[in-house]
């Protein structure tokens, strides 16, 4: 009859799944839906009904996956019968009207046996056999390709009863009979029971009416013919009960013929019938479709009562047409009967229309989104929300409003709650402290008259637009002053619900009004006088519950500069100076203290002023330098600073040079004469070391100094000759003094200092010549000429020094082998040394040398290699073979002599050395 999505008409859902019905074939009763891109479970409706007008409701359930499902053909098995077995010789179609297959096409399918059947051949779509006595089973496949390209297999099984199974049936589409009211009819029974070919039919004799009808008989008047005699009066149906066997049979089966009757007069006649509602639906009946005749019909004849007794559906009855509602919780599934009656032929039996609950609507109950404003004004802490029948919401079941099922709190406000009220109402809860919220956003579950939820994505939204008091705020600071006025700043919580509109801030004893921003006016108060001030938020709703903490507040005005300053320098025992009397005076009412910093130093010192002014003195106050200094004089106030700033309780400054006056800063040096006069002149240099002072210097060789006055300076050079004697020792030493008028500030010494006069040192002169002993020293092999004799050179006040290194030691410019080349030679009193040099000549052999004889022999018998210490161009070597008187043996004499720069050396001959004579 109809096919429809399980959703609610005119909604997106139902017109996504009206899009997946591809075809709709009420004729031939087949459905073709597609997948669409959306994965998931969907669902539609279908309605079938009967020729009789019964309907009935079921659900054709559509599951949408990710990946490919394997699709096989379903084959309905195939089962034979007394009526159909007689073509089994020429082949049974087992395919055809039989197989459902959504992956691919039936009529593809190739047929095969499953296995080796004897008695079973298979031809296209058709299986053939001969029957047998027993009966059988026969197994076969189908194969085909998927649309997907898949090869696939399924099985289907062909029953085919036995000989002995075999019981004869009504043939297929055999009807009622009709006979009239108070007439007969015979019925040949060969010509509607089924038998196989080549077999006997036998009917029973025993025949029994159905015994509806009082004056009905059935009775056999041949060996296949029935006869039915209908008698008067109703009911206007009724059968005959006959047993039949086939011939050889041991067992009757009984098969019954049904009868209908056309009543003489018209008669009308009640069926049952059923009909399927969904909850929530209506739907209106005509009886009449229930109603059927014997005889003419006479529809304007009838009048129709109904009983309905139940809580599944609401009925009611107009003419001849029942209008039905299933009631919005009717249990699917449910049945509930209504009589039906004919009033007007009182004769007619009654008839039972059952009326189904069909399934509910798919389409789950949708909760809305609803916005409630309410306030926390004078001290409210609830109120109730209506969340049933408001916008969004979607009821499946209009009939019956929804039912507020659950709520949840705001997850985004921590204070405020959520809670069912009534079956319609959420009631909100907050803290009494809670803060303001614009959305405090919780969501609510809603249930139709099945009791079936909303959930997921179908959940209801409640926002509570709370109009809460201001936040706390949290501080006040305090951002500017001057001699007069403070400013303060208000910061506020935020997040505030409605907005700050303003701050009052209150302290000594004023209400002060500030801007949303926290910014307020300068407040008037009184220079240094400390005030503490509070303030609170304030909004549309009111103000806030609690104020700031308190913060103190003063106007300031920073002390002016002192008027009279001055400093005198102090004299110091160790006689460092650097310290200076500074006294201040002049000071404004707002000094408390003043303070003294040198910037030489980096120090400073801090003097409490009197309470009635005065002056103040830094006795002994560090200057850091004995020179003039500009120090720094700062009035600090009686009053704190304000924290606010980086400014410290410093006032204006002002300046006084001031210096320290020292001991003299002396130093002497002595310039000794080198003309051979024995002068030194004593040359005392005093820096300053203080300012204005009168400098007083002395020197002197004893150990007493006397200063005299040199002038009214600071710094200068006070020199003095001193006779002394050359190349010996001259002492002096220096003393200085400062003054001011009659006051000493230290006396200074240095030294002393000793200086030595000199005189020019001539070149040395003697004798300038050096000799090395001709002879050598022989150890052993060895033979050595290294005695030397340096040259004379004696001075009573000079000494002689020799070389490169100025040595006194003359023979340790000699090495065993070295040439030391030209030796030159000064003459030298401690470091001084004369300007020129006398040069010092070898007499003879200019350097000292050794010789090595050898004490072994070579190969050929002679001796081994002689070594010398010595340039080869100054010596040669000789030797003299003498044989032995055996001539086994050979004697041999070394001779070294010397030339060039060893001229003067003896020569020196070896002998001892005896080798082999070599063999021949």
């Amino acid at each position: 009859m109809e096919v429809r999505p399980n959703a609610q008409p005119g909604t997106t859902e139902y017109d996504d799944l009206d899009a997946l019905l591809a075809d709709v074939d009420l004729e031939a009763g087949t459905v073709t839906v597609r997948a669409g891109d959306v994965l998931g479970t969907f669902s539609f409706v279908y309605t079938v009904s009967n020729p009789a007008g019964d309907t009935a409701m079921g659900l054709i359930v559509l599951k949408i996956v990710r990946n490919p499902v394997p699709d096989y053909p379903e084959v309905r098995d195939t089962v034979l019968t007394a009526e159909t077995i007689d073509g089994f010789d020429e082949g049974i179609d087992v395919l055809t009207g039989k197989v459902t297959w959504a992956g691919g096409d039936p009529d593809s399918l190739e047929l095969a046996l499953w296995r080796d059947t004897p008695n079973a051949t298979v031809s296209g779509r058709r299986i053939a056999g001969t029957a047998q006595a027993d009966a059988m089973v026969i197994p076969f496949s189908v194969t085909g390709t998927a649309t997907d390209g898949s090869p696939v297999t399924s099985y289907g099984f062909l029953r085919v009863p036995g000989e002995s199974d075999l019981r004869p049936t009504l043939r297929t589409g055999t009807g009622a009979v009709t006979v009239g009211e108070n007439d007969a009819v015979d019925v040949d029974l060969a010509e509607i029971i089924a038998i196989p070919r080549g077999t006997d039919l036998e009917i029973s004799p025993l025949a029994s009416a159905g015994g509806a009808r009082a004056g009905a008989t059935c009775e056999l008047t041949a060996a296949t013919t029935l006869r039915y005699t209908a008698g008067a009066g109703a009911p206007w149906s009724d059968t005959c009960s006959i047993q039949a066997r086939l011939v050889g049979g041991e067992d009757w089966t009984v098969l019954t013929i049904r009868f209908l009757i056309e009543a003489e007069a018209p008669q009308p006649i009640l069926s049952a019938a059923s009909r399927t509602l969904s909850p929530g639906q209506t739907e209106s009946y005509d009886l009449r479709q229930l109603t059927t005749w014997t005889g003419a019909p006479d529809w304007g004849s009838l009048e129709y009562a109904v009983e309905a007794a139940g809580d599944q559906f609401q009925v009611s009855l107009t003419g001849s047409r029942l209008e039905v509602t299933g009631a919005d919780n009717a249990n699917p599934g449910r049945t509930e009967a209504v009589l039906v009656r004919l009033v007007s032929h009182p004769d007619a039996e009654a008839a039972t229309l059952t009326l189904v609950v069909g399934p509910a609507p798919s389409t789950l109950p949708k909760a809305g989104t609803v916005t409630q404003q309410c306030s926390q004004a004078g001290g409210s802490t609830s109120c109730e929300i209506p969340v049933i029948g408001i916008a969004g919401e979607v009821n499946p079941l209009p009939g019956t409003p929804l039912r507020l099922a659950a709520v949840t709190s705001p997850a985004n406000c921590s204070d405020v709650t959520f809670a069912v009220a009534t079956a319609s109402t959420v009631r909100a809860t907050w803290a009494a402290d809670a803060p303001g919220a614009s959305d405090c956003t919780g969501t609510f579950e809603v249930a139709d008259a099945q009791g079936r939820l909303s959930s997921g994505e179908r959940t209801g939204t409640v926002v509570l637009d709370l109009r809460g008091l201001p936040a706390d705020p949290p501080t006040i600071e305090w951002t500017a002053f001057d001699a007069t006025t403070v400013t303060l700043r208000v910061t506020g919580a935020g997040g505030s619900y409605p907005a700050v509109e303003s701050f009052r801030v209150s302290g000594g004893g004023q209400d002060i009004t500030c801007g949303a921003d926290g910014l307020c006016p300068p407040i008037t108060a009184e220079a240094g006088t400390k005030i503490r001030y509070q303030a609170w938020a304030v909004n549309s709703v009111g103000e806030s519950r609690t104020s700031t903490s308190a913060v103190t507040a003063w106007p300031y005005l920073a002390p002016t500069a002192p008027t009279a300053v001055s400093a005198q320098p102090v004299p110091t025992s160790d006689g460092s100076g650097n310290v200076a009397a500074v006294t201040v005076g002049g000071f404004d009412a707002t000094t408390g203290s003043v303070r003294v910093s040198s910037p030489v130093t980096g120090a400073s010192e801090t003097l409490s002023v009197p309470s009635g002014g005065g002056e103040v003195v830094f006795p002994e106050f560090a200057v850091g330098a004995n020179r003039q200094t500009t120090l720094t004089v700062t009035p600090l106030s009686r009053f704190d600073y304000p924290p606010i700033a980086s400014g410290t309780t410093e006032g204006t400054s002002a300046s006084v040079v001031a210096y320290g006056v020292g001991a003299p800063l002396v130093q002497l040096r002595l310039e000794p004469s080198d003309d051979g006069s024995g002068e030194v002149r004593a040359v005392a240099t005093v820096a300053a070391n203080g300012v204005g002072t009168q400098l007083w210097v002395g020197i002197a060789t004893g150990t007493t100094c006397t200063v005299e006055f040199v002038g009214n300076v600071t710094s200068g050079e006070v020199d003095e000759v001193i006779a002394g004697t050359v190349w010996e020792d001259t002492s002096a030493r220096a003393c200085a003094e400062y003054r001011i008028g009659s006051t000493s500030f230290g006396v200074a010494a240095a030294g002393p200092v000793t200086a030595q006069p000199t005189e020019p040192i001539p070149a040395p002169s003697g004798t300038t010549t050096y000799t090395i002993a001709p002879a050598p020293t022989v150890s052993g092999q060895t033979a050595t000429w290294s005695q030397v004799s340096g040259p004379v050179l004696d001075h009573p006040r000079y000494q002689a020094r020799y070389g490169p290194s100025r040595t006194t030691d003359f023979a340790s410019l000699f090495r065993i082998g070295d040439d030391p080349g030209p030796i030159e030679a000064w003459w030298c009193v401690g470091d001084v040394c004369s300007d020129d040099a006398t040069t010092i000549t070898p007499s003879g052999a200019a350097y000292t040398t050794q010789v090595v004889f050898p004490t072994t022999c070579d190969a050929d018998g002679e001796p081994s290699a002689t070594m010398v210490d010595a340039a080869p161009g100054d010596y040669s070597v000789t030797t003299t073979a003498s044989p032995t008187a055996g001539g086994t043996e050979t004697a041999w004499e070394i001779t070294v002599s010397f030339s060039g720069r060893l001229s003067g050396l003896d020569a020196y001959t070896h002998t001892g050395l005896v080798c082999p004579a070599p063999t021949p």
